[in-house]
């Protein structure tokens, strides 16, 4: 529809600007006072005072504007001030945490080829959230439900004296549903502070890592292969390759690990681990970057939002194979909109393999 969103501040500081709508079209949509106006061209401004309360015009389109074309503007992938002007305001209907099952990610994606293999050795396995988060409210007409799921695929492989790869993924299946229709990518729920990082075990020592991904940056807009994002770059180094560690050791390694924020690339070759033996690496986005969007929809792979973390290990030892466990921690914050509240989140997963030279 021919519907034009305008960002705007108010410069006497009297009010918020909830939304300012330019709908040069004639098809129905919601109004909220003004029902006269319905399948006609049509301007609304929503405004806030100080008082909290909401002033509502919805008006005929000046004549001035009543020429614009939606086509003729750039579009905004982060459109919550068109979708979801109202948040914080609005009371929800309902706000839950329905239990996953293993036909959740389809179900909340719409994407029916994914597949949940059962070992992460040699193959990826995935996690699942234990619930998919959900919230649904009215504005005027519009039913509005949100539906959100994270999960995580990973993989790891023997660590062998050739470069040997373990990597996971941070993916979201998500959706929202106004009415009859279903959106992707505009969601009251967010991931932010997503950390991904690995610990070694026995006779094993991490060389390089490297990442790629399509996360949206507060600031600037959406990154993806080729762009720079800044993390914070985390690194344990320890004397010597360990022996006989265990599975709390391998995880305090991880939790003691040192970090500095960075620039890295998406898609790039890689970032070098110097110095001593490397018994933990991994990254943590810093706060401005956050993940919403399904990862997979409407047909395609890898077109909404996701964090891949890739970190290459060698075999270190005295000659001998070595049957040992590492570790994959995944930490992130799920932030709601609607009702401004934060969810830390945090898992362990166990990665048991054999170091062999």
């Amino acid at each position: 529809m021919n519907s034009i969103v305008g960002d705007l501040t108010d410069a006497t500081g009297n009010f918020k600007v909830l939304l300012f709508e330019i709908f040069n079209d004639t098809q129905n949509d919601n109004l909220l006072i003004n029902h006269d106006l319905n399948g006609k061209p049509h301007l609304k401004l929503y405004l806030l005072d100080s008082n909290n309360n909401i002033l509502i015009f919805e008006m005929d389109v000046p004549e001035t504007l009543n020429t614009l074309e939606a086509k003729s503007f750039a579009e905004v992938e982060d459109n919550k001030k068109e979708m979801f002007w109202f948040s914080g305001l609005a009371e929800p209907l309902s706000v839950k945490e329905i239990p996953t099952s293993e036909t959740s990610i389809a179900e909340v994606s719409g994407n029916t080829n994914t597949s949940i293999s059962p070992t992460a050795l040699n193959e990826f396995s995935t996690w699942t959230n234990p619930t998919t988060y959900y919230t649904s409210f009215y504005v005027g007409s519009d039913y509005t439900q949100c539906y959100s799921l994270p999960y995580l695929s990973y993989k790891h492989v023997n660590v062998s004296s050739s470069d040997s790869t373990w990597i996971a993924q941070f993916k979201i299946a998500e959706h929202t549903k106004v009415g009859n229709y279903t959106y992707y990518g505009n969601n009251v729920f967010e991931y932010k502070n997503v950390k991904i990082a690995f610990g070694s075990g026995d006779y094993s020592t991490m060389i390089r890592t490297f990442q790629q991904g399509r996360v949206y940056d507060t600031t600037s807009g959406l990154k993806k292969t080729g762009d720079n994002i800044s993390a914070n770059l985390i690194k344990k180094t320890i004397s010597k390759v360990p022996y006989g560690s265990t599975i709390n050791d391998v995880i305090g390694y991880i939790n003691t690990a040192t970090s500095v924020v960075g620039d890295v690339r998406l898609g790039s070759t890689g970032v070098n681990l110097s110095g001593s033996p490397v018994s933990a690496a991994g990254e943590k986005l810093t706060s401005k970057y956050k993940l919403e969007e399904c990862t997979d929809h409407s047909g395609q792979t890898d077109n909404g939002h996701y964090f891949t973390y890739h970190v290459v290990l060698n075999y270190e030892g005295n000659g001998s194979s070595k049957s040992t466990t590492g570790n994959l921690q995944l930490k992130f914050d799920v932030w709601n909109a609607e009702t401004y509240t934060t969810t830390p989140i945090s898992k362990d997963f166990s990665l048991s393999y054999t170091a062999k030279p």
